[in-house]
Parts: C-alpha cells; structure tokens; sequence
C-alpha cells in the first residue's frame, strides 16, 4: 500500500490519475508536482476526499481496493474524454422533439453523443459519427437502442426514446463515476463539506456557458451560493427556492456533463 512517505512510479501514477479525475469531481483538491515521486500529506487529503466520494474508508492510504477504484475511475473518464463532447449544446431540460432520417443540426449531434457514450457500455450498439446528420447509421444505432430498451422499432427518437436515452445517459455516468450520485440530503443555506463544493465547482463551471454568477469554491453554503442555485434554478425551469434538492442535483450534474 501507498502511505505517508511512500516513493516511487506508483506514486507518480496515482498522482496523474487523481489530478484526471478531479476534472469531473472538482471536490478532490489538486495534487502539485512538487512532491516529486514522495507521497507526502497533500496527496494523502486528495485520496481521502476520493475514498469519501466512492463510499472507502477515509483512511487516505493506498491499498488494494483504493487502488482498483483509483484505476477503473481513471480509465471511464479518459474514455468518455475521447468522445470529444465538450461543445454540444446543452437543453435547459430533458431533450425533447422529434428526429428522424434526414434531420439535422445541434439536437442531432446531442441525441448522436448519448448514442456513442450509451455504445462504449452497451456493446450491441454501433459507434456512430457525431456530425449532425441522421442518416442511416444514426437511424439504425437508434434502432438497436430501441429494441434494447423494449421500446417501439422505428428509428425515430420521439419523446419516449428521448427519454430512455437520457436516462441510460445519466446512468452510465452514475456508475462509472462521471457523476456525483445525490447524496441523499437536500443542500440548503448552512450546508458545509464536500458536496458543497461540488455544486460550487458545477455553478461556476456552467457560469462560462450561462449567464449564472460565480462563486467562491469554500464548501460553505452561504448567501452568494445560494443566490446562484437561485439563478440556476431559473435559467432550467425549477422551482427558485435555492435548495438543491434531487431535481436541482440532477439537472446540476446533467448541465455538467454535457460541458465536459
């Protein structure tokens, strides 16, 4: 196991997988170059906030099952990373409208980006160009999504399609670990800790593309973090009470994957 003054390859390795995956969850802190290969106590802070967020004992060493999870987290996020998602559009809601052979344009790019991240976990999916464009390989990745998922064979993604892809959407990045679940209490004014800074990191990361006020990443649920919920609320439809409840977080986590 890696601990306190552990040297060596391993710790560089862990160092470059955790500083990775922080990008999706911005609540494990940064870990500098500065330590060289010596696992010293800034590493050991950024293993404890993961082991917290994967439910491991917070013991902030390195041991097998650390390790496993470190490495299979690592290799998820580098593999939805290469999809090259980072400008589709993002809906202020559940994708909705009708598409078919012969549509085109940014909502089509949105529903063939779902198909690919659906197609690297569900093998009977074909991968499918992201261009815009619903011709025939689109319309039949559709096809199989459909008879996967019990639905009507039409090739048409109609609101019940639109539905489950989202959702399977959604899914994949909860279990790979791409989004951070709900952690089952509603995040309200006084709230403090690791799923604080998660919706700040999220806010301000959705604050480049959306006209949403930055705010200070501390952990702390004050007054500025929740004048931004408030605002996010608004901007996506929900209810403005400045409480991030299940429908606030997930649509939080949704906005945020999409502007990966």
């Amino acid at each position: 196991p890696l601990t306190i003054g552990s040297r060596g390859e391993d710790v560089r390795t862990i160092r470059t997988w955790l500083n990775r995956i922080r990008r999706n969850y911005p609540a494990i802190p940064a870990i500098s170059t500065t330590g060289g290969d010596t696992y010293n106590a800034e590493m050991q802070r950024s293993v404890q906030a993961f082991q917290r967020i994967f439910n491991l004992t917070p013991d902030g060493i390195v041991g097998p099952t650390t390790w496993n999870k470190i490495a299979y987290i690592y290799v998820a996020v580098m593999r939805l990373a290469e999809l090259d998602g980072e400008d589709i559009p993002l809906p202020t809601d559940r994708p909705s409208g009708t598409l078919r052979r012969g549509s085109s344009g940014e909502t089509v790019r949105l529903a063939q980006y779902f198909l690919r991240v659906i197609a690297l976990y569900d093998d009977e999916i074909p991968p499918i160009a992201i261009d815009g464009t619903f011709g025939p390989a689109t319309e039949n990745a559709v096809r199989t999504f459909q008879k996967m998922q019990g639905l009507t064979v039409d090739g048409i993604i109609g609101p019940a399609t639109w539905n489950a892809l989202y959702e399977r959407f959604l899914g994949i990045n909860q279990t790979t670990g791409l989004a951070v679940t709900y952690p089952g209490t509603p995040l309200r004014s006084g709230s403090r800790g690791d799923n604080v800074r998660v919706v700040q990191e999220y806010l301000n990361t959705l604050a480049r593309a959306y006209p949403l006020p930055r705010v200070t990443v501390d952990g702390i649920y004050g007054p500025a973090t929740e004048n931004a919920v408030q605002a996010f609320q608004r901007l996506f439809g929900l209810t403005a009470d400045g409480i991030v409840g299940p429908r606030t977080w997930e649509r939080l986590v949704g906005a945020r994957l999409l502007l990966r």
